[in-house]
């Protein structure tokens, strides 16, 4: 269950009226495309890209709140690196590239998966 205020975050963000906008002009647009249209704060971000994973192929949907924190300080956080266990995508420093596409510019969340303790991308235990 994430925190009242970073759910609050996510429905203040959904209630502009440019993002209602864009879905009305958009009804069925990529992902992506409306992310990079609409430039949402990290959190709101990683809750859209989480909540697509876990439809489309089944990954964890949790945003606990250690991790929300994260996308709260880093504006460039996306969800990305995959724990080698359960497939959680953990936070690291991205971009949308105009094209669409995702460019990964830093450094990832290091730690283990807030979901099974695994790692990202297979990195057995390292944790920073």
């Amino acid at each position: 269950m994430m925190a009242p205020e970073h759910v609050e975050v996510i429905r203040a963000w959904e209630r502009d009226p440019e993002v209602r906008a864009d879905y009305r002009r958009h009804p069925r647009g990529a992902v992506l495309g409306r992310l990079r249209r609409l430039a949402p704060p990290a959190l709101v971000r990683a809750a859209i890209i989480l909540t697509v994973e876990h439809l489309s192929s089944g990954r964890p949907l949790t945003l606990p709140d250690d991790v929300a924190e994260i996308y709260l300080g880093d504006p460039s956080a996306f969800p990305g690196a995959a724990c080698d266990r359960c497939g959680y995508l953990m936070p690291v420093q991205a971009e949308v590239r105009p094209d669409g596409a995702v460019a990964y510019t830093g450094y990832g969340y290091l730690g283990p998966c807030p979901v099974c303790e695994g790692h990202p991308d297979n990195q057995g235990g390292i944790d920073a």
